[in-house]
Formats: structure tokens, C-alpha cells, sequence
């Protein structure tokens, strides 16, 4: 009789005890990610079932140990239970850098800035300039940051058109004045173009704001170097000398 009366009990103690203890790994696995421990992280989702949160952090956390192969895994497991998770896709793209998984996060919000500008970098670093441009000229219509603007010149230079990245670059540095990228590129663009002038004007504009910018100070030596202004060229290369 006793014993028929202790099963039920301990049914009911194991049901109790369950979720309390699910709840002690689950804060054991936000302290491992917290502390970067990613490897007790994989190790404590392991032993928990797979919900989509749970297979995101292993994700994140396997990418932390660079097993980008198991992670994109993780998340392709995400995205076979749910085709619309943005996120999932992100991630995905992250892993492998595929242009599909981009693609899709964009279609599912296309207002994902972050999605849209990884996308265009992905673009440009595979050559993909035309596309490129299209993307991020279509992105400058809400977006005029320095960001998105610099990926439409750099698409530009990419199809050798020099002026428009010139142009472009010019507007870069008429709304961003401290950009000093804006400013090392329309001096190497001008001389490139034969236009030594316009990038001494470039360069010499920034260096009113900022004159220790090695970058710009090495375009604005050699703009006058092609502008066979030589002595103010001596001058430039003895200040980057010294």
C-alpha cells in the first residue's frame, strides 16, 4: 500500500523538478553566451529540445568558435520550421555568404538596413557592380548616409566610371565634410583623370579641418606632384617623413 502511494508522489516530484531544472541550464547557457564561454554554451543546448531560440544562440555561439559549417546547420534547421524568420536568413547569409539567403531576408522586410547593406558589399566584393549600383542608387532615394553613398561610388569605380565616382564622392564630402575616405578618393580619382587640380582642391578642403590625415596628406603630396608643383609637394612628403 505504501509503495502504490509513493509512485504517484514521485511522478508528481519529477514533474515539479523538471522545469525548475530546465530553468537552471537555460540560465547556465545566457551566462556561457554572456561570458563568451560558446563552447559550454553548445554543450548546454545540446542537452535541451531544439526550439528555434535555442538553435539561433547554438548558431551564434558556434560561429564564435568559427564552425560557421555546424552553424549554418543550426540555422538551416530554423528555416525548415519557419520559412519567414528574417533573422534565420540573416544568419545564413552571414555563414556562407550567399547572395540567396540576402535576398530572401530582403524580400520577407525589405526595410532591413542592415540586410540591404550587407547584400550590397557581398555585391561589390563579387564584382557584381552593375547590380551594385542599382541596389544602393535605389537604397539613396530614403537613405543619403555616408554609408549607402559609398557604396554607390564604390560600384561606380568598380565599372571604371570615373567622373560619376567622382561626382559621387563630391557629394559625399559636400554633406559629410570630416569623411576623409571622401576626400583620399577624390584626390586618387582626380589624378587618375587627369585632373591633379581638382584634387589638390579636394584634399586641401579637408585639411582645414584635419591636417595630420595620412591618407589624405599621401593624395594631396602627389596631386601636387602632378601638378609639378614641386616645392609644396617637398613639403607634403617631409611632414608624412616626419
Amino acid at each position: 500500500m505504501r509503495t502504490r502511494t509513493m509512485k504517484p508522489l514521485f511522478l508528481i516530484f519529477c514533474l515539479c523538478l523538471s522545469p525548475l531544472l530546465m530553468g537552471q541550464n537555460q540560465n547556465k547557457i545566457q551566462e556561457a553566451m554572456a561570458n563568451y564561454d560558446y563552447e559550454t554554451a553548445v554543450e548546454l543546448i545540446n542537452k535541451e529540445p531544439p526550439t528555434i531560440p535555442l538553435l539561433m544562440q547554438k548558431a551564434k555561439a558556434l560561429k564564435g568558435i568559427g564552425s560557421n559549417a555546424e552553424a549554418l546547420r543550426s540555422i538551416r534547421q530554423v528555416i525548415a520550421e519557419d520559412s519567414t524568420n528574417q533573422q534565420a536568413h540573416i544568419e545564413a547569409a552571414e555563414c556562407c555568404k550567399a547572395m540567396d539567403y540576402y535576398r530572401k531576408a530582403i524580400s520577407l522586410n525589405p526595410k532591413n538596413k542592415y540586410a540591404r547593406l550587407q547584400f550590397i558589399n557581398l555585391l561589390c566584393n563579387t564584382k557584381n557592380y552593375a547590380e551594385a549600383f542599382g541596389e544602393s542608387s535605389m537604397m539613396s532615394e530614403t537613405d543619403s548616409s555616408a554609408v549607402v553613398l559609398h557604396l554607390q561610388a564604390q560600384s561606380l569605380e568598380g565599372m571604371q566610371q570615373i567622373l560619376p565616382a567622382i561626382g559621387c564622392y563630391e557629394v559625399i564630402q559636400d554633406k559629410y565634410p570630416d569623411d576623409y575616405l571622401a576626400a583620399a578618393k577624390l584626390g586618387n580619382l582626380n589624378i587618375v583623370a587627369g585632373y591633379p587640380e581638382y584634387a589638390i582642391q579636394a584634399t586641401e578642403r579637408y585639411r582645414e579641418r584635419d591636417s595630420t590625415n595620412l591618407i589624405v596628406n599621401q593624395q594631396n603630396a602627389l596631386a601636387y606632384c602632378h601638378a609639378e608643383q614641386y616645392p609644396t609637394a617637398i613639403k607634403r612628403y617631409e611632414k608624412l617623413c616626419q
